[in-house]
């Protein structure tokens, strides 16, 4: 509806005063800023939407997409949209959007979801997979003959079909016709890749892997030099415009604790090979006396004030930019992992180095999409999300992530 809504704003706005009517690509740019911002701050993810911060996420919203329509406006027609125009129309919007939030937040509450086996019950399932399944909905053992129950009221139904062996031909015949008729029907590692947009690490095999869409992409030539091309302009015109803000970051990190501004430290890169990582440093310069690599956890007391700043503003992660001027890393892809926590990590998850099949990045899905992590369980949740961006590599993808990352920045939810 915001496709319809937000033009029809501007439309109203010009009507309230007496101004003569914009050119339509004008309005469409407007309308597509706006859309492409609503995605980024999270407005149409079922699972994500913060409804406490929704004014500020909608002031956000509405700022960037004005500056964006503007700043398209004037390089193809050398003028924008006029003044009052857009003060009219953008107050009009927070107010829309605001109360669009609510009523949402709220309505997608109120909408249950019901997941329902067939093959495969609750108890079966691993731990992290069947807590993750009952936050986000009921789940339900369909008999064996495959009858879906009536729901009382509105409801969203996924039905998962899995080991196949164990449902008999008449439930698969029924499953298949839902199917057709367009119900959600798929197995549970299809269910992961469409809800979560992860891959079930835990729950799939070596087959999986063999399947004709995704993985490959990862590999061609052509895409992975283009991606290249636009790591080092993107990263070299970066550089420049941050390079004010890293010398204050500097500047206040030797001021604050004793020790170099810049740490240094091996990680694991592409295909496996080592190389050396540049951050601002976010800890005390003792953090790791003892000799043995820790976890950072989310209040770790190593911290100091300007590094949970800095943490949360992810400004710290800006010296890797001369990583991605290098080639060793690229602007988005699964984080670099130390060698010491690799050893440990690919012994217990599954498929794990097939997150080291592209270059690692500075942001990446699962940056974007989970909280921070410090155990095995919190890795397992990540590697599901790197393989999900392994899998579905594309431009597209890469500037979702892009977008979200610099929500993530403006809404201060970096770890």
């Amino acid at each position: 509806m915001d496709i319809i809504f937000i033009p029809a704003f501007l439309i109203l706005s010009v009507r309230l005063l007496n101004a003569p009517m914009e050119p339509l690509p004008r309005i469409a740019i407007l309308a597509v800023s706006y859309l492409i911002f609503l995605y980024a701050f999270d407005f149409y993810s079922p699972r994500q939407f913060d409804a406490s911060r929704i004014l500020y996420a909608v002031f956000l919203v509405v700022l960037f997409a004005v500056i964006l329509s503007v700043l398209v406006d004037y390089a193809l027609f050398f003028r924008s949209i006029g003044r009052k125009i857009l003060l009219l129309h953008t107050a009009i919007a927070i107010f829309y959007l605001f109360f669009r939030g609510k009523f949402v937040a709220g309505a997608k509450q109120r909408v249950p979801t019901r997941i329902l086996l067939s093959g495969i019950t609750k108890q079966a399932l691993p731990l992290s997979v069947r807590k993750k399944l009952s936050e986000n909905g009921t789940i339900f053992h369909l008999p064996p003959d495959g009858t879906i129950p009536e729901a009382k009221g509105p409801v969203n139904d996924y039905v998962i079909v899995d080991q196949f062996e164990k449902i008999d031909d008449g439930a698969m015949h029924r499953f298949l016709l839902e199917k057709l008729r367009g119900k959600p029907v798929m197995t549970l590692a299809g269910f992961y890749e469409l809800f979560f947009r992860q891959v079930a690490a835990d729950m799939v095999d070596s087959r999986f892997f063999f399947e004709p869409t995704g993985f490959s992409r990862a590999m061609r030539r052509f895409p992975t030099t283009v991606k290249r091309i636009t790591d080092f302009f993107l990263a070299v015109a970066l550089l420049c415009v941050t390079a004010p803000v890293m010398l204050i970051t500097a500047i206040l990190i030797r001021l604050e604790s004793p020790g170099a501004a810049l740490f240094c430290q091996k990680r694991t890169g592409l295909h496996g090979e080592f190389f050396v990582i540049y951050k601002f440093r976010s800890m005390r310069n003792d953090a790791e006396a003892s000799g043995q690599a820790q976890w950072a956890t989310e209040d770790d007391p190593r911290i100091t004030k300007i590094g949970r700043l800095i943490r949360k503003l992810r400004i710290d992660e800006l010296p890797q930019l001369f990583n991605v001027i290098r080639g060793d890393m690229s602007f988005v892809g699964p984080r670099p992992e130390r060698p010491e926590f690799d050893s440990q990590l690919k012994e217990q998850l599954p498929f794990y180095m097939f997150r080291y099949l592209v270059k690692p990045g500075i942001t990446g899905w699962a940056q974007v999409n989970y909280g921070y992590g410090a155990s095995v369980e919190d890795a397992l949740e990540k590697l599901k999300y790197d393989l999900y961006y392994v899998k579905n590599i594309s431009f597209l993808l890469d500037a979702e992530i892009l977008l979200k990352t610099a929500a993530t920045v403006f809404l201060a939810k970096g770890r």
